[in-house]
């Protein structure tokens, strides 16, 4: 056998079976059938080690035919089926006889590139193409399933469904029908297989002839393959029925799925053909070598290769829109951890600073002063104070700091009807309110009233609480007063660093509170309405958004 030719590219030199099955003219039908059906050992028929390639050792749906190392003709599982059909003895025949002299070949100069044997394949309608040289020596065998395996078309078959290129007019035939109807049925209808099939009914409970038949299931599949084999044994074509040899159960796959799926079962299974059936396992058509290498036509790979093209500027320009996207993301992301570092610390720096103003300090007013400008500059909200009680629901607004043209609440005493003992134990034990926007929960319209009245939109709440007596712990808490930052703007998203602020801030001047009660050997008092803080003018009925509704 000659060596692959120097200029032939990969992909055609690969597609070449280098060591097809060959025997000489005189061979007998017999023997030709042992080597390709593997039933019988060489030794036993007696074959002419002479006449036999390495490659007879794997079955073969062909035998190429030489005599004096020019190519004669070809002998296909094809033309046995003729024969069996046509009810040929093969008794006493030699492959010369009956084998297809008129051979479709193509000399290896003409193999410039993998498109010019699928289109002879195509256009001849054959499966075996022989590749010679200019004095008509075989030098291989390209087939359908060589072809497969060296394309390898995963990508060109990855987005093609079964249903594209199935054939949905399958040969067909029920499990009593003989090995010799099977055949012919091959043989008028020029096809390689028939699939056995059984009814598919309704109306199963009733009596038989009301049943009514919906369709067909595949149960089976016979092959030009196993006519080979059942001949090769002998067995009687008139008498053996389809559902003793048939290939059963069947590997199916659906319309639906994809043919690299398929493609990639035929080759693991060492299949040559697909029965396609759909969920409810009626047979719906029929998958082949040459259905799949319909794909690899010049025409179908252009319009492949556009649309895999299109598909890559789309997943391009998706990717990129990706990129901006993530990079927009990873930069405010990147952004707001800067902010919020930036926030923590100047937070923390703030609490420092607020530790040792407490340990310092003297007088109240003076700390919570200082503790409300600040805290004003680093919230940036509209309005920071501090609310001192008098009684259950009246105080006094001890501290305030504003950014912006908004009422002045310093020095006012407020009474707040809505403060109510529920209210109060409610803040007694520590908790907290953060509210976006006023005009997003439920309140009455009294308190909505008196919250747009001092201007609020969105605000914060955190008690200040202290022992009833510090010299005494064991004697309870009490609610001191109220830490509040207001945005009278506009609603407001608080952030959770924020509301902790608020809340160690809180702890802090309560500690003052203590520490100065203790200075001064006397429990935290409730303010007097006679404090000099309190204005001559007081507004009525204040709601300082400390209710709970």
């Amino acid at each position: 056998m000659a060596t692959s030719a120097p200029h032939l590219t990969p992909i055609v030199d690969g597609s070449i079976d280098r060591d097809p099955l060959m025997v000489g003219p005189t061979t007998s039908l017999i023997e030709v059938l042992a080597l390709m059906s593997q039933t019988l050992s060489v030794q036993q028929q007696g074959v002419s080690q002479a006449l036999i390639s390495p490659g007879s050792r794997d079955r073969s749906s062909s035998v190429l035919v030489v005599e004096n190392h020019r190519l004669m003709g070809i002998f296909t599982e094809r033309d046995l089926v003729k024969l069996v059909a046509a009810q040929h003895s093969l008794a006493g025949v030699e492959v010369g006889q009956v084998m297809s002299s008129e051979v479709v070949v193509v000399a290896v100069e003409q193999l410039t590139d993998i498109f010019v044997p699928l289109d002879l394949m195509r256009r001849h309608h054959i499966r075996h193409l022989p590749v010679v040289d200019a004095d008509y020596h075989p030098l291989g065998l390209i087939t359908q399933r060589k072809l497969l395996q060296t394309l390898k078309p995963g990508t060109l078959l990855r987005f093609r469904p079964v249903a594209d290129v199935m054939t949905p007019d399958v040969v067909q035939g029920p499990p009593t029908m003989t090995l010799l109807q099977v055949a012919r049925l091959m043989r008028d209808r020029l096809v390689s297989c028939v699939v056995i099939t059984a009814p598919v009914t309704q109306g199963i409970n009733r009596e038989p002839s009301a049943a009514r038949t919906v369709g067909r299931t595949p149960v089976g599949i016979i092959t030009e393959r196993d006519l080979v084999q059942v001949k090769a044994l002998e067995f009687d074509f008139e008498q053996i029925q389809a559902q003793v040899v048939m290939s059963t159960p069947l590997f199916l796959v659906r319309p639906e799925e994809m043919l690299l799926k398929a493609q990639t079962l035929m080759r693991e299974r060492r299949l040559r053909r697909l029965v396609v059936a759909d969920g409810d396992g009626q047979l719906r058509g029929i998958l082949t070598q040459s259905s799949l290498l319909r794909v690899l036509t010049p025409g179908k790979l252009y319009n492949t290769v556009s649309q895999l093209e299109q598909r890559l500027v789309r997943l391009e320009a998706e990717k990129k829109a990706l990129t901006v996207n993530q990079n927009a993301e990873l930069e405010h992301q990147l952004e707001d951890q800067s902010h919020c570092l930036e926030q923590h610390l100047s937070y923390s720096n703030f609490l420092e600073q607020l530790s040792h103003q407490v340990w310092a300090a003297t007088d109240l007013i003076t700390l919570f002063k200082w503790a409300m400008a600040d805290l004003n500059r680093l919230l940036r909200a509209n309005r920071m104070l501090t609310y001192q009680f008098a009684t259950a629901n009246t105080g006094l607004v001890i501290a305030e700091a504003i950014q912006g043209p908004w009422t002045k609440l310093i020095g006012r005493f407020v009474e707040d009807p809505c403060f109510d003992e529920e209210v109060g134990d409610f803040y007694r034990q520590g908790h907290c309110r953060a509210i976006q926007d006023i005009y997003d929960i439920h309140l009455s319209d009294c308190h909505r009233s008196l919250l747009e009245l001092l201007e609020v939109k969105a605000y914060i709440v955190v008690p200040l609480v202290v022992p009833v007596n510090p010299m005494a712990p064991p004697d309870g808490q009490m609610l001191w007063g109220l830490l509040m930052a207001q945005q009278c703007d506009s609603a407001r998203a608080w952030d959770a660093l924020e509301l902790s602020l608020l809340r160690q801030v809180a702890i802090l001047l309560a500690i003052a509170v203590q520490k100065l009660a203790l200075m001064y050997k006397r429990p935290p008092q409730p303010i007097d309405a006679n404090h000099p803080l309190v204005t001559a003018t007081s507004l009525p009925a204040i709601a300082l958004a400390c209710s709970l509704e």
